[in-house]
């Protein structure tokens, strides 16, 4: 039988692991800027979290598995403020916003995005059930949704209407034009989001049936 000391230490200690789990996310993500990059170690993610290498190793076996949950973790936080936003919004003022916030959150972790890739398709992914991309496409796919109701767009393969979107708005795309063009975030989401809204409104059967 617990008591509730037992039980309140139990989610003290369960809170202290997940602010170390932060703090480590936060280093990681860092380095990963810093470096342009993997090449790093545990060690170097626990120093420059400010933590023992020790308390690193007890979360994460290598660099590889920590990026990875990062990278999840950035996934799952992102589809979150999608579900936020989509349930604030509706239509294109709904598609614009999830847009804004892609590019401007991206900042923030488009780095980790860009260098860390998993070996399945987002489909492949998305077939097996994987929970963090099901959620993840359940939020856009409200957002897709909303354009067809508005008639923004015609009734369409919603996976594939997504998988465009999420190709449109691939973080080494932002990362670059941010860096090497020297785009800002504004003019990033608004130019691919009129692109990704051409792709999903273009009458290909018209086009193609001449090739």
């Amino acid at each position: 039988m617990h008591t509730v000391d037992g039980v309140t230490g139990t989610r003290r200690r369960r809170a202290d692991a997940e602010l170390t789990r932060q703090s480590i996310f936060r280093a990681t993500n860092l380095l990963v800027q810093e470096r342009h990059g993997l090449d790093f170690k545990l060690a170097d993610v626990a120093e420059a979290a400010g933590i023992g290498a020790a308390t690193v190793y007890r979360h994460f076996n290598s660099v590889h598995e920590l990026c990875v949950e990062l990278h999840r973790s950035i996934y799952d936080e992102l589809s979150a403020d999608f579900e936020r936003i989509t349930a604030e919004s509706t239509g294109l003022r709904r598609f614009l916003s999830v847009c804004d916030h892609w590019v401007t959150s991206s900042v923030d972790w488009g780095a980790v995005a860009a260098y860390v890739r998993r070996g399945e398709g987002y489909l492949q992914q998305l077939r097996r059930g994987d929970p963090l991309v099901e959620r993840f496409h359940a939020s856009l796919d409200t957002a897709v949704r909303g354009l067809v109701a508005e008639g923004i767009v015609p009734e369409q393969d919603h996976d594939y209407a997504i998988m465009m979107w999420i190709t449109m708005f691939d973080e080494r795309a932002i990362f670059d034009l941010r860096a090497t063009l020297g785009w800002t975030d504004e003019r990033i989401a608004r130019t691919l989001a009129r692109h990704v809204l051409a792709v999903l409104t273009t009458d290909v059967e018209h086009y193609t049936a001449r090739l």
